[in-house]
């Protein structure tokens, strides 16, 4: 921004603040402020304040450089003050899928919208407007009180209304014509009495402010707002709405509820701002031809995607939350068709057949505190039913790789671990192992003294023998 803008609002700092685009009003809400801009260009601006005083659509674009002539629409998004034990509460609540807020919880602090202007690098001043009627140099004409239906049915059957209608009015195929520099459409309901509705409501066309929008207004003038605003320039079809309660953004065909149609990544933006008291947070989802995205813009991440070409049933989620991977109705908590299921690439592989491998060590937990009814092993029980126990060289069904080990109905059979017959734990074998390795080694251990006896015998014979 060269020096002349920026003077040109340092200045405007100083004067009257945008009131006429209803940027006034009480600032006292504690908590910080984001003004958002968006240039004419297209460009997102955010600047965020301390203080919701503080918060002006001028300070914002003081701060920002290279801005173009045009017009800029803004809001003033102000943070709520909730205090730490009320965003404690809400958060466990939500976390619960419960969307009630505690008690005691402030109301949202509305989010202020409006439009700005810039030319010659120097802001348009919101607090002239356009007038019409007396003052505006065009008379005032006298009242017309008409006490019976009027119909117009001569000429083109048309009526201009507006202080610029001229005599020669020449209207094309236009029937009813409201012509002047503001140009409103007021339904002023007069009901007074019962229960009846009497809500005003204006059509407006255009902001009366300079620099104001050009814009089509649905005003709810009881209130103060307005709840629909189509702005010029707006591409055809942008909104459309079609038989069989279908709405098209960008198609006059809408095929869905609600069908976006554009030449690149339509999507949705979900944004949660500090207004009520809860964290600013932003999700986009959006679809192009790398995937289906769900993006947290808030911290620049995407922790979804479906690529094009996903089969049917990639990911499902059942009615009892059992979710299956190529499974339509899977039947435990994580149930995976395909012929391989990999932990970091090939860390650990788990394939159809049911054969895991991994890169590193298998850990099971062992520990005292996680057991109970401890009751030493029998050795000698154990070794003698090992003995036994048939070992056989082997293969899987369908496979080449050769293993060793009994079967598992043997093992079960005789030492009665584990609670289906038709598998063995590693850690039941081990154990199986050592205790049998135990009862060898107090055998050996036995022997070995007996060993030593009967050594210590001879000696002692054959030291007799020499002294004969």
């Amino acid at each position: 921004m060269n020096k002349a803008i920026l003077l040109s609002i340092a200045l405007s700092l100083a004067s009257a603040p945008l009131l006429a685009q209803g940027l006034g009003g009480n600032d006292n809400t504690a908590g910080g402020a984001l003004v958002r801009l968006q240039t004419p260009d297209g460009r997102i601006l955010e600047t965020q304040f301390s203080r919701a005083s503080d918060a002006s659509v001028e300070a914002a674009l003081a701060r920002a450089i290279n801005l173009p002539d045009g017009q800029y629409k803004w809001q003033i998004i102000q943070s709520a003050n909730v205090s730490l034990s009320l965003q404690a509460a809400a958060r466990a609540g939500r976390e619960a899928s419960s969307d009630s807020l505690p008690r005691g919880w402030p109301q949202a602090v509305p989010v202020r919208f409006g439009v700005i202007t810039l030319n010659g690098g120097a802001l348009v001043r919101a607090s002239e407007s356009e007038v019409s009627g007396v003052g505006a140099g065009k008379g005032q004409a006298k009242d017309l009180v008409i006490n019976d239906d009027l119909i117009v049915n001569g000429g083109s059957g048309s009526a201009c209304i507006g202080m610029d209608c001229a005599n020669t009015e020449s209207f094309g195929t236009d029937t009813l014509r409201l012509k002047e520099n503001n140009t409103r459409l007021t339904f002023d309901d007069t009901s007074n009495s019962g229960a009846f509705p009497n809500r005003d409501w204006e059509l407006q066309a255009n902001e009366s402010s300079n620099g104001g929008a050009n814009a089509f207004f649905i005003r709810d003038r009881t209130g103060g707002t307005s709840p629909l605003v189509v702005e010029a320039g707006g591409a055809e079809n942008t909104l459309y709405v079609a038989p069989g309660s279908k709405v098209g953004v960008g198609t006059n065909i809408p095929l869905r509820s609600l069908h976006a149609l554009t030449g690149d990544t339509p999507g949705i933006r979900l944004e949660q701002t500090a207004s009520l008291g809860f964290p600013a947070q932003t999700w986009d989802l959006t679809g192009n031809e790398v995937g289906l995205t769900i993006r947290d813009h808030s911290n620049n991440t995407q922790p979804f995607r479906i690529r094009p070409l996903a089969p049917t049933n990639a990911v499902v989620v059942a009615g009892n939350g059992n979710v299956g991977l190529g499974i339509a109705a899977p039947t435990a908590s994580l149930q995976v068709a395909g012929p391989t299921m990999s932990v970091g690439g090939t860390n650990m592989v788990l394939d159809g057949a049911g054969n895991l491998s991994i890169a590193g060590m298998l850990t099971t937990g062992s520990s005292r505190s996680l057991k109970e009814d401890l009751v030493a092993a029998a050795a000698d029980s154990v070794l003698q039913k090992l003995a036994s126990l048939p070992i056989y060289t082997w293969q899987y069904i369908g496979a080449s790789e050769r293993h060793i080990g009994p079967v598992a109905e043997e093992f079960h059979a005789a030492f009665g671990f584990g609670s289906d017959p038709q598998r063995v734990a590693p850690g039941d074998m081990a154990g199986v192992a050592m205790v049998a390795t135990q009862a060898l080694q107090a055998e050996v251990a036995e022997k070995e003294a007996r060993i030593s006896e009967l050594e210590a015998r001879l000696a002692r014979i054959e030291a007799q023998l020499q002294q004969r």
